[in-house]
């Protein structure tokens, strides 16, 4: 068929959008293709207290993007299916650094292709072979005479196969990636490749589930690296359940956290860890508990506040419940996330929390249908006191902020959507000197016809 859809949206802060795509199909071959466009004139995003070197100006910070996608799939023959997609996003950035009342800008280009092969065999079986390129460019213009650049590529191809057996689903894989960087700073490493190899295995049989996976990457940059993790949960009453998990973890610097003028640190190294997991969970109607404990220890932490810096030892443990269900026309979520964030790194911030990480958060949803055609709904956010810096002498308050949401069925085909967020119009920080948005309402109404 032939399904068109369009959506067009205003608000606060100057915000207008509009979106246009089709998607349908016929016989062997199905595509979809989209257009969007989005404007706002923006805020100051930063205010007095913001550091002295990144500099305040009270101007609004407004940005504008436009994108194009598309998909197509076809079927080449029976157990093979060709498929092929696009991106192509720019973006116009107004930020707030260096002295002077010059308006800076960032202008940022995004193209991301793909191919994808996929063979389907008998028994379930498949294979898939992907081929990808991803570019970052981007050009920020400090000054009327000030210009710096940095553009990213991402090339990479992976070849899986997934094979059914008696123990559960059985992955092979292997994976290249090549990885480019070209600025207008001047780096001793411009390009890195990074071999990688997987396998992982699962599988479920009466009231056990099981998760095992390997990955071996050979990165040109940082050397070897071995990860793996195992998972297995057991139902052992009638809607109880318990899981536990157990995994490593290697994380290389993107060119970014490396290089970007400003704020990578060229000395950064990867990150290494290991984390284990433990919950249990009960389903009861309609309704659902998870209660789980998280542990993990890395080392080489990879943080960005205030700047890119590698932590030698970090440990970050805490609680997680969430309780979801329905009932009638109400439908809820509440999640709560008790965390403990530490730098373990003996010396002078040994025991500081790490910067911009709250340790308590809740987060509250409830919602309710009225007639055949609305919806309302109340969103809540509570978080705790955090610091933006790693001795702990920055303190940004807790902060607590209500949306409303509601949602009408105008017709079949138009459907209108309404947002006031940050009602009580609070004013709070994430990170110190940034500001983040007061009160706003925000409408959409989109068309997508039925038939």
């Amino acid at each position: 068929g032939f399904h068109p859809h369009a959506a067009l949206g205003l608000g606060a802060y100057g915000r207008r959008s509009v979106a246009l795509g089709v998607a349908g199909g016929q016989g062997g071959l199905s595509y979809r293709f989209g257009v969007s466009s989005l404007r706002e004139d923006g805020f100051s995003a930063t205010n007095a207290a913001v550091p002295r070197n990144l500099h305040h100006h009270p101007d609004a910070d407004g940005f504008d993007q436009d994108a194009l996608d598309a998909q197509v799939r076809l079927a080449l023959a029976p157990g093979w299916q060709l498929s092929a997609q696009g991106l192509l996003a720019s973006g116009d950035n107004a930020f707030d650094s260096g002295p002077g009342a010059f308006a800076v800008r960032g202008l940022t280009t995004t193209r991301v292709f793909g191919l994808g092969l996929e063979r389907t065999w008998v028994a379930g079986a498949r294979t898939h072979l992907r081929l990808s390129r991803a570019d970052d460019l981007t050009r920020n213009f400090m000054s009327a005479t000030r210009t710096s650049h940095i553009d990213t590529r991402r090339q990479q191809w992976t070849l899986q196969h997934d094979q059914p057996t008696g123990l559960g689903t059985l992955t092979l894989g292997a994976e290249h990636t090549r990885e480019q960087v070209n600025s207008s700073t001047a780096f001793t490493v411009r390009e890195r490749r990074i071999e990688g190899v997987f396998v992982g295995l699962q599988g479920s049989a009466g009231p056990h589930a099981w998760q095992a996976s390997a990955r071996r990457d050979d990165n040109s940059q940082f050397g070897v690296a071995n990860t793996g993790s195992l998972a297995y949960a057991f139902e052992f009453a009638e809607g109880w359940r318990v899981r536990a998990a157990h995994g490593t973890s290697f994380k290389a610097p993107s060119f970014n956290q490396l290089y970007w003028p400003g704020f990578g640190n060229p000395t950064t190294q990867p990150e290494r860890g290991r984390s284990s997991e433990l919950g249990l969970s009960y389903a009861f109607g309609s309704q659902s508990l998870q209660l789980t404990r998280f542990e993990q220890r890395i080392r080489g932490f990879i943080t960005a506040a205030p700047t890119v810096a590698n932590v030698p030892r970090v440990q970050i443990d805490g609680w997680s419940l969430v309780w979801q269900g329905s009932a009638g026309d109400w439908r809820w979520r509440s999640d709560l996330e008790l965390l403990e964030a530490r730098n373990r790194t003996p010396g002078a911030n040994f025991e500081r929390q790490l910067p911009r990480r709250a340790e308590q958060q809740l987060t509250l949803s409830l919602e309710r249908a009225w007639g055949d055609d609305w919806w309302f709904g109340a969103h809540a956010l509570l978080a705790g006191e955090r610091f933006d810096d790693t001795a702990n002498t920055q303190r940004l308050p807790g902060y607590g902020k209500l949306d409303l949401s509601a949602e009408h069925q105008l017709s079949s085909d138009w459907r209108l959507q309404l947002r006031l967020n940050n009602v009580g119009d609070k004013r709070y920080e994430t990170a110190l000197g940034y500001n983040q948005p007061g009160r706003a309402l925000f409408a959409s109404l989109t068309w997508q016809p039925q038939r």
